[in-house]
């Protein structure tokens, strides 16, 4: 009966010994003040990592219009020049691609059509064959190409 208690013990010992390690670790990341962590991650030395978008400025020519319902679609362009900010990459041209307009959305989740940016992508909804238009378009997460901006 001793032995049990004695490895009921030590394992014991040993999660606790553990669990004030992982929190005090936690603690230091937690902040909800965004220049605190900052600050304190430059005391420590240690490296932060940025994610920046790859926002790329395109001219193209629409192919098609895929219309899905009364506001979304899809367009499909030959891109004819691709210009991406410093440091990243941007396609080729003289390629075709798939482009989905992202909408900015109203607090019910809708697609807001009074938005001045809405309003944009929408012109591009009634586009046709051969027209040429400028923006940014995005590569998202599942590699699908987002319309972001149209000029």
């Amino acid at each position: 009966m001793k032995l049990p208690a004695m490895v009921l013990f030590l394992f014991l010992l040993t999660v606790r010994f553990i669990g004030c390690y992982s929190t005090d670790h936690v603690q230091k990341g937690t902040s909800t003040d965004r220049s605190q962590t900052l600050s304190s991650a430059k005391e420590e030395g240690d490296r932060l990592t940025v994610m920046k978008p790859n926002f790329i400025a395109i001219t193209a020519s629409v192919e098609s219009v895929v219309v899905i319902d009364s506001v979304r679609y899809r367009l499909i362009v030959h891109l004819k020049s691709a210009t991406s900010n410093e440091g990243m990459e941007a396609p080729a041209s003289d390629q075709r691609l798939e482009l989905t307009p992202q909408f900015i959305r109203a607090a019910d989740s809708s697609i807001d059509a009074t938005h001045a940016r809405n309003k944009r992508l929408l012109s591009l909804r009634r586009a046709q064959p051969g027209d040429t238009f400028s923006g940014t378009i995005a590569l998202n997460p599942q590699r699908q190409w987002l319309l972001i901006e149209v000029d």
